[in-house]
């Protein structure tokens, strides 16, 4: 921690980043580095564990796409007209076995060529418990950065986000594709072996058969493939300890919230009395400063509560 004399830092957060470029470990066992990007530096988060930290609500809602001012925004972070417009919004990205490219009515054909229809991963990991995944190729590590994974495994390659989508589809009916987020901000980890998941799925699962009913074509069939000897990834997060399962938010009823950081795992903010989590705040303006540690029973009643809701 930070010792006296103590000069606040105060800026307007834009993202929270991960990532393992200065982290300590192997290409096995990694220790990220999270990063709280402000508008004018950037913050090295593990440097500020148990400080104090305010979150001060700003507001203005921004569309991340066309940068217009909105009363309302969706999907997490777009103007209605965005919203409804951009294939980045559209329900096939989280359920992308729903992909219809091929019947020409994606919305931006060009960003699906960029993004939907490049290699992909599917993976294991375990986070609060063992879940099945996809990410686009080269971006697996960030994915289970994002997720708060614990230990992470590449199983499967596909020529594409549809194929993985229909891979992962065809997992779901032995695997959850869930995080608990309750259980990721508590600490209470569950999972299985993966190195022995993966073979026992190897030699139980026919990726025939994720394609019975799609339109992938033969080639692209021909592309998806199981992985030899992947490696695992043990990921451990930066923290002191781990939180209770109560969402904080600022709002324009409640604007600050005054607490200690504990730690940072996913894209939760871990502290005293419960988390933040920063992606609920895409598009607002959320002033952060960091300060000596506060006294937490001068808080009990400033901080209000959320409802408790599903990470994915």
């Amino acid at each position: 921690a930070i010792h006296m004399p103590f000069t606040p830092i105060t800026g307007r957060l834009e993202s929270l980043q991960a990532d393992t470029s200065d982290a300590a470990g192997t290409a096995e066992l990694l220790t990220p580095e999270y990063h709280l990007k402000l508008q004018d530096q950037t913050l090295a988060l593990r440097a500020f564990l148990g400080c104090g930290i305010r979150f001060t609500y700003q507001g203005q809602p921004t569309c991340l796409n066309c940068q217009s001012i909105n009363s309302k925004l969706y999907g997490g972070g777009y103007c209605y007209p965005c919203f409804s417009t951009l294939a980045r919004c559209d329900l096939c990205i989280v359920s992308p076995e729903r992909c219809h490219f091929h019947l020409n009515s994606c919305r931006e054909p060009q960003w699906g060529e960029t993004f939907c229809m490049q290699p992909h991963t599917v993976y294991l990991a375990n986070t609060s418990g063992t879940k099945v995944g996809i990410t686009r190729g080269g971006r697996e590590l960030k994915r289970w950065l994002d997720q708060g994974a614990e230990q992470a495994l590449p199983i499967i390659k596909t020529p594409s986000r549809r194929c993985a989508g229909y891979v992962e589809h065809l997992l779901k009916q032995r695997l959850s594709d869930k995080t608990n987020w309750r259980q990721l901000v508590t600490g209470v980890r569950g999972g299985q072996d993966l190195n022995a998941l993966a073979t026992s799925l190897r030699n139980s699962v026919d990726l025939r058969d994720a394609f019975r009913e799609t339109p992938a074509d033969a080639l692209e069939q021909s592309q998806v493939r199981w992985l030899d000897d992947p490696t695992m990834v043990t990921i451990e997060y930066p923290v002191l300890r781990y939180s209770p399962a109560q969402r904080l938010k600022v709002t324009p009823e409640q604007p600050e919230i005054c607490d200690n950081l504990l730690g940072v795992i996913g894209q939760y903010l871990l502290l005293t009395r419960g988390v933040v989590f920063l992606p609920e705040y895409r598009g607002l303006a959320l002033d952060i400063t960091i300060s000596e540690p506060f006294d937490m029973a001068d808080q009990t009643e400033s901080v209000p509560l959320s409802q408790q809701e599903s990470l994915f």
